[in-house]
């Protein structure tokens, strides 16, 4: 069910025992409210905006980690979203590989990100350009897209037009890097700091970004035929380093899954990778409740 709301409907009149989301402005009430049918589960997945590399201003890293210093991620994720979402501290969320620490480096300094754009010969009057961001049409994607607009205006003096496509088109423009920035998520095939990096290859097919980085590449040869645990997560942790200065893409939040389950559905377990044995899932008839009770109040 694609409408979020609609599918909130068909669980509150009992047609559903799970929800894959909640309406965004649900989400703050249902919290509040604590239901033993409201669930907040961390995943294995983090949404940044991708910047086509291969186009001025957005070839000088300085511009490209300026722009990352003015979003305020925190305000984002408790004020505007109000989601369980944990602002992003770097590209890779927790839980993907034992025993891998990654750099805990971004920040909100809109100071630092003026004083990098002069360095990169945009103070002042330069700063005039007009930027395309590119987004899907999910439901949160104008919202974001509408707090990065905000924040660049008031930081940077930058002029967002926001553009919303429908998911082929979307991937197509991608592919195409008919774009100046875009949302984008990866949700983590596995749970290691690869399935992160490797996509910011030079080669590789996600690498819609045009990122092309000679050290980086070989620190993913080297990762993949490294046999020592730690002496390969030493190599993915100065990969992602590497990612985090040059920022051909900026981490925004790794992503909880805010949903509901009826009081029947037992066995259903929190998974980083949506991964179930279904053979311990069942239903419980003499379980259920009213689910006049599961509506957040107006």
């Amino acid at each position: 069910i694609e409408d979020h709301a609609a599918e909130e409907r068909s669980f509150l009149d009992g047609q559903l025992h799970h929800t894959n989301r909640v309406p965004l402005e649900k989400i703050a009430s249902y919290r509040e409210e604590r239901p033993p049918f409201f669930h907040d589960d961390p995943q294995l997945v983090t949404e940044y905006y991708m910047l086509n590399v291969t186009k001025k201003p957005f070839d000088d890293k300085r511009v490209r980690q300026a722009l990352s210093l003015t979003i305020d991620r925190e305000t984002l994720i408790n004020q505007v979203l109000k989601s369980g979402h944990v602002p992003a501290r770097g590209l890779i969320p927790p839980g993907a590989g034992e025993g891998y620490q990654g750099p805990d480096v971004i920040r909100f300094d809109p100071e630092k990100a003026r004083q990098l754009l002069a360095e990169a010969g945009y103070a002042g009057g330069k700063w005039i350009l007009e930027v395309d961001l590119l987004t899907n049409t999910s439901p949160s994607g104008r919202v974001v897209a509408e707090f990065f607009q905000e924040s660049w205006q008031k930081h940077l003096g930058l002029k967002i037009t926001i553009r919303q496509q429908e998911w082929g088109v979307y991937l197509d423009s991608r592919r195409k890097k008919t774009y100046d920035i875009v949302r984008a998520a990866w949700v983590g095939d596995y749970p290691d700091p690869y399935t992160f990096l490797a996509i910011w290859r030079s080669f590789d097919g996600q690498n819609d970004a045009g990122w092309n980085n000679a050290r980086f590449d070989e620190l993913m040869y080297q990762s993949e035929r490294e046999s020592d645990a730690r002496k390969r997560m030493d190599l993915l942790r100065e990969g992602e380093e590497l990612f985090l200065e040059e920022m051909p893409g900026i981490p925004i939040f790794w992503w909880m899954q805010s949903h509901l389950i009826r009081s029947e559905l037992i066995g259903w377990q929190p998974s980083l990778l949506e991964h179930r044995c279904y053979k311990v899932i069942d239903l419980d008839p003499t379980r259920t409740m009213d689910m006049l009770e599961a509506k957040p109040k107006p």
